[in-house]
């Protein structure tokens, strides 16, 4: 039996450098798989809400407004405007299924965990002052609507509304 000769650089192995392809490429490649592109969604999703938190965190604001400023950020408002074909890489539209499953399965988990450092006695405290200031602030709106329905009517009311279902409906 003849032996072959088997060169050892003709083997393309996922790490291999003297591949054609470039890292980029092999990255595209690789980050196909459904668990491979969820887990870089959780990545990109927590460095930049983390990075956010901080920065809002260091200007004296609580990091849950950074958070929330860099789930806007990463949609399709910002990122997807400034950057689309980025955007539809990370975030392809098949794959939002999974990321909302998943992250309904984690405001459960949160509203559990609140719900059981919930202190049912400092609520209690606070429902006569946090009564009146919902009560005093939708009172306020309310009447700021009636009054600039005594301006506009006139001008913006359909044909056969009165002034009371209008005045109402802008409160």
């Amino acid at each position: 039996p003849q032996i072959e000769n088997v060169d050892s650089h003709s083997k393309s192995t996922p790490f291999d450098l003297t591949s054609k392809e470039s890292v980029w490429e092999q990255f595209k490649n690789n980050i196909q798989g459904p668990l491979s592109l969820l887990l870089l969604q959780i990545i990109v999703i927590l460095v930049i809400s983390r990075t956010f938190g901080i920065i809002l965190t260091w200007i004296g604001q609580p990091s849950v407004v950074g958070e929330i400023i860099a789930g806007i950020v990463l949609g399709p408002s910002i990122f997807g405007y400034f950057f689309p074909e980025f955007s539809e890489f990370i975030f392809p539209k098949d794959s939002l299924k999974t990321l909302q499953f998943l992250s309904q399965i984690g405001l459960a988990f949160f509203m559990f965990i609140v719900g059981m450092e919930l202190d049912i006695e400092k609520l209690q405290k606070k429902a006569h002052n946090a009564l009146i200031i919902s009560h005093g602030s939708i009172i306020f709106s309310f009447f700021l609507g009636i009054v600039l329905s005594t301006y506009i009517f006139d001008q913006f009311a359909p044909s056969g509304v009165s002034f009371l279902s209008f005045s109402l409906f802008m409160g």
